[in-house]
């Protein structure tokens, strides 16, 4: 796949086509990453009066095989009504691509995602009403919110994500964490450590001290 075609959002965000990655984003929030590191996530919102609702998004790419050209990218979202409390359709968009600059070969199919959280063993992620594995693919749509989890004061966990590529078909559907977790893979922090990660999850986390609209004093 050539291009990064989850990205193009209603015109929200502008792909920069030098070196196959985004360096820019257009008509959305404030933009902290360095422009010498196009690899850095960046947290974005965006906010629709015609349907009355907040958008938060984060973007990151990770290199898979740098001297190939092959990488990840990532876009993480949560949406909320506009003063609701509770953020819905979490989702985390993955692309696996190539850098045409670099090489000319195809993306690489992941086999399975892997996730921990919280001090939690690492699980393998599961996709659908049937519970399956989600392997063999080079682009797909994940249930954030089958990832995230809440502390005690109802923030958002940081969230450790191997993507694994490296594995066999039959352990990828069987979902053998041990053998996925030493397969080729890379990894990603969804981390309150990192300023624009850790701005994505405090966006999509309850809000605070949140009042009923029928209880706002006007």
């Amino acid at each position: 796949m050539s291009s990064i075609s989850f990205l193009k959002i209603a015109n929200w965000t502008k792909i920069v086509t030098a070196a196959g990655i985004l360096s820019g984003l257009a008509g959305c929030g404030e933009i902290n990453a360095s422009v010498d590191d196009d690899f850095a996530p960046v947290f974005w919102q965006k906010k629709d009066d015609f349907t009355e609702m907040d958008a938060y998004y984060l973007d990151a790419k990770v290199w898979i095989d740098r001297e190939s050209g092959q990488f990840l990218a990532l876009q993480f979202q949560c949406f909320r009504h506009s003063g609701a409390q509770l953020s819905i359709d979490q989702n985390l968009i993955v692309n696996s691509n190539v850098d045409p600059a670099i090489s000319s070969g195809s993306a690489r199919y992941l086999d399975a995602v892997l996730f921990k959280s919280g001090g939690q063993a690492p699980q393998v992620y599961r996709h659908g009403p049937d519970g399956r594995v989600l392997s063999t693919f080079q682009d797909a749509t994940l249930d954030l919110g089958y990832l995230l989890s809440r502390d005690e004061n109802d923030n958002y966990r940081s969230v450790q994500l191997r993507f694994v590529y490296g594995a066999s078909p039959l352990t990828a559907q069987i979902g053998d964490v041990g053998a996925l977790s030493r397969a080729d893979s890379v990894d990603f922090d969804l981390s309150t450590a990192n300023p624009e990660t850790g701005k994505f999850l405090r966006a999509c986390a309850p809000v605070k001290n949140w009042v009923p609209p029928d209880q706002r004093s006007e």
